[in-house]
C-alpha cells in the first residue's frame, strides 16, 4: 500500500501532488499513532515505552498540522 501510494505520488505534480501528499501524510500519521497507542498498552515500563510516550505527542502535532493544511491551505488553493 505505501509503495503503491509513493509510486502514484511520483507521477503527480503541482496542486495535485500537494493534495495527494498531504492526504498520504495525514493517513500515515493516523495509522502510526493508532499502532503506537495500541502497542503502549502492551508494553511494560522500559526505555522503548518511554521513547514511544515521548513520540506520540509529536506525531499528534504532525497529524494536526497535516489536517490543518488540508483544510486551510489546500482548500484556499481551490477557491
Amino acid at each position: 500500500m505505501v509503495r503503491q501510494a509513493l509510486v502514484e505520488l511520483e507521477s503527480l505534480d503541482g496542486p495535485t501532488f500537494d493534495s495527494a501528499f498531504i492526504e498520504f501524510t495525514d493517513d500515515m500519521h493516523r495509522r502510526l499513532l493508532q499502532t503506537l497507542q495500541r502497542g503502549m498498552q502492551q508494553l511494560k515500563p522500559s526505555p522503548v515505552k518511554t521513547l514511544i510516550s515521548k513520540e506520540i505527542p509529536i506525531l499528534q502535532q504532525h497529524e494536526f498540522l497535516c489536517s490543518w493544511c488540508r483544510n486551510h491551505c489546500l482548500n484556499s488553493e481551490r477557491r
